[in-house]
């Protein structure tokens, strides 16, 4: 081949990759801080499936040392709270520094044992749209019995909102896990997943928004057998995304 000819195939070569479309550059991680303190639970294995989660990047804070960063600014570092915790003591500051931050738009996904947080704090519990009641009382009107849990549970997963985004894919699923019974959970909220385990408040994982806020809360997530779940880690993962506004498409 001639050294002209060679550079016209170069150059045809150039101009038909020139029309093809460059790839898009990779999204942005979801950018997570991860709150958990006042309840054990397996560290090693919960860190370790949250930092495996596909367009996730996890930083872990623990209480008290978290209410300290739950304050307006947070946004600006962090798309979504996770919280794991179990923490009760909240100054009236702590209070409404967290509820400013959840002003600002940064989204909160609320798992397991943090409905039980704060349970002298109403409007926490209206955030995340339940709550693991200590003793009974009376909340709009109605009185409420004790909650209670029972450990060691086979519980089948009912998808019953397929079209929402952080149900959306996400086959029905049984799980080994700890049941949470007579919960209160609030009638703001859009339900996504629920069971008929006799143990347990049929309402397992859900949604709300308030104000600019995107939160979720997944009650599943007791233990490593639980964390390692595919249900459980699509639940998790959908709601992150859904919370940070990574998906257009909600309905």
């Amino acid at each position: 081949m001639t050294h002209r000819s060679t550079a016209a195939v170069l150059a045809l070569a150039l101009a038909f990759t020139a029309l093809i479309p460059a790839a898009p550059a990779a999204e942005t991680p979801v950018r997570v801080l991860l709150v958990y303190g006042g309840h054990a639970f397996d560290t090693n294995a919960f860190f370790a499936t949250f930092d495996a989660l596909p367009g996730i990047r996890v930083e872990r804070i623990k209480f008290p040392e978290a209410a300290a960063r739950l304050k307006p600014g947070l946004e600006k570092e962090f798309d979504v709270i996770v919280r794991y915790d179990m923490f009760k003591p909240a100054t009236p500051e702590d209070r409404r520094n967290f509820m400013d931050l959840m002003a600002t738009g940064i989204g909160l996904v609320a798992t397991h044992h943090c409905i039980a947080s704060h349970s002298d704090w109403p409007e926490y519990a209206r955030l995340i749209g339940g709550k693991y009641l200590q003793k009974p009382e009376t909340i709009d009107g109605k009185e409420l019995g004790k909650s209670n849990y029972s450990h060691d549970e086979e519980v089948a997963v009912k998808v019953v909102d397929r079209d929402h985004p952080v149900s959306r894919g996400i086959a029905d699923f049984v799980i080994h896990e700890e049941t949470y019974g007579a919960l209160w959970v609030s009638p703001d909220v859009r339900v996504l997943m629920k069971t008929d385990h006799p143990k347990a408040t049929p309402e397992l994982v859900w949604v709300r928004e308030q104000g600019p806020a995107r939160i979720a809360y997944v009650q599943l997530g007791h233990d490593a057998k639980a964390y390692a779940n595919p249900g459980y880690q699509a639940a998790i993962r959908q709601a992150i995304l859904w919370a940070a506004k990574r998906d257009a498409r909600t309905p």
